[in-house]
């Protein structure tokens, strides 16, 4: 199962404030139930380092679109990843992560 979370289509993705899964991983979680997926995060903390990477690169990425092309749409969203920045902090700290499955379920992940 550790090995299906691995895939690299799988990952997460900034929405608003929240941290969501993208369509493979929320397929999988569906498939497995998201408890169970939990657990795996939380006894393989790579594979969610591994997605937080790819949403750092993203911020990068969006904050050099806002800086020097002065793109309106990538200005807006780059609040949300600030905040993902300080959450991805807590989480290097020992926090925990929210990760929303849907409005009611949340997996927590912790390194």
């Amino acid at each position: 199962m550790s090995e299906d979370l691995k895939d690299p289509s799988c990952g997460l993705v900034v929405n608003g404030y929240e941290l969501t899964p993208n369509k493979p991983l929320l397929y999988r979680i569906a498939l497995y139930s998201a408890d169970i997926v939990e657990s795996i995060l939380n006894s393989n903390p790579g594979i969610i380092e591994l997605w937080l990477k790819k949403l750092q690169e993203e911020h990068s990425i969006l904050k050099k679109r806002c800086d020097l092309d002065q793109d309106p749409s990538a200005c807006f969203n780059l609040g949300f990843y600030e905040e993902f920045e300080k959450n991805l902090t807590n989480f290097e700290n020992g926090g925990s992560l929210k990760i929303s499955v849907t409005k009611k379920k949340f997996i927590w992940v912790r390194k």
